[in-house]
């Protein structure tokens, strides 16, 4: 589900990823297990390009409960 577009900026949620598209490049997380995410940011500024790859672990996992809240509110 999209949650926001903006000029050229978009974020997208689902259960098991989420994605921002902005003007300066992207970050996609996707959930591998539980609460733990993995994933790259990539941004572009002239001929640079700045990559890194991201590994999330958390106590608490609140994306099923933002999801659902998200859906009952139109989204």
């Amino acid at each position: 589900m999209t949650i926001l577009v903006a000029d050229d900026n978009k974020i997208t949620f689902g259960r098991d990823r989420i994605f921002l598209d902005y003007i300066f490049g992207e970050m996609a997380l996707k959930r591998y297990y539980k609460s733990d995410w993995g994933g790259m940011i990539v941004s572009t500024s002239g001929l640079s390009t700045f990559m890194s790859s991201l590994n999330c672990r958390s106590n608490v996992d609140k994306i099923d409960e933002t999801i659902t809240d998200l859906e009952r509110n139109g989204y």
